[in-house]
This record gives C-alpha cells, sequence and structure tokens, in this order.
C-alpha cells in the first residue's frame, strides 16, 4: 500500500513539475532524423536552419530557440554547450535554460539582450570550436558562455 502512495504522489508532483502526466520517456521522441543535416568532421551533424515542429525549433543560425532579432539589433549572449543546455527531453521550450535567462533579464529591464542557444547533444569542445569557426563566429556576441561537460570524456 504503501508503494502506490509513493507512486502516485510522485505522479502528482510530476504533473505539477512538468505540466503534463508522466509518461516513460522514449528514444527518439523527438524527430532528430528530420532536424539534422550531415557536416564534415569533426561535427558529427548539425540542426537544420529554420527548422519547426511541436517540440523542436531552431531559427535562422541553426539554433535551439526562438528567431533572434535582425542583426545589430540586441546584444547577444551565445550559449554553447551540451544536451543541458540544448534541453533534452522538455517538452516544449519553455523549460529551456536560454529561455528562462531571457525571460529573467527581460524581467530585470535588459530587453537589449538576447539569449541564443547553441546546445548540442553529444558535441564536446574540439566540435564546438569548429562549429564556432566555420558558421556561428559572425554572430560575434557580446557574451559568449561555454559549457565543458561528460561529452570530453567521450
Amino acid at each position: 500500500m504503501l508503494i502506490v502512495i509513493l507512486e502516485l504522489g510522485a505522479r502528482i508532483y510530476y504533473k505539477k513539475q512538468y505540466l503534463m502526466p508522466f509518461q516513460p520517456k522514449n528514444v527518439g521522441e523527438y524527430p532528430f532524423k528530420n532536424c539534422i543535416g550531415e557536416v564534415d568532421a569533426p561535427l558529427i551533424f548539425r540542426f537544420r536552419k529554420n527548422f519547426n515542429s511541436p517540440n523542436l525549433n531552431f531559427n535562422r543560425f541553426g539554433l535551439r530557440g526562438p528567431e533572434p532579432a535582425p542583426d545589430g539589433d540586441k546584444k547577444h549572449i551565445l550559449i554553447l554547450g551540451e544536451s543541458d543546455y540544448f534541453g533534452a527531453k522538455l517538452p516544449d521550450e519553455r523549460g529551456l535554460w536560454s529561455v528562462r535567462l531571457q525571460k529573467i533579464l527581460s524581467s530585470k529591464g535588459h530587453a537589449d539582450w538576447e539569449v541564443l542557444n547553441e546546445g548540442n547533444p553529444g558535441y564536446n569542445t574540439v566540435q564546438h570550436r569548429a562549429l564556432w569557426e566555420k558558421e556561428l563566429n559572425h554572430i560575434q556576441p557580446d557574451i559568449l558562455v561555454l559549457s565543458i561537460g561528460i561529452n570530453e570524456v567521450f
């Protein structure tokens, strides 16, 4: 009986926390096969620019999240990181770290800043550097955040 009560409590907590009922996670719940393209080494994949689906959106730079303002309109914080910045397994993009930071900045009167999310599941710093050199350095962010994580081990 105690296990049933604990399970019920955990499911209620999950629904309140994530605004959806608990469902076991399945590998491949995002449409990755539809939104990635082949690239040269050392990159292992690249998200398609301007891709939109119910769970995933990539803007004109191929970065996860909403379309940024026209070039030069805002200062940029560019985040390069792994799956935690990408927001793997989030049911929608409101929970992205970058979206939450954007809301905090806007609420504090810093609407002239924009957070760009280059989270890539599976990338390490070698791949982030290659992506920076090939595609992202033209963004010229005012702040660059690089997260080093477990992918360095692999």
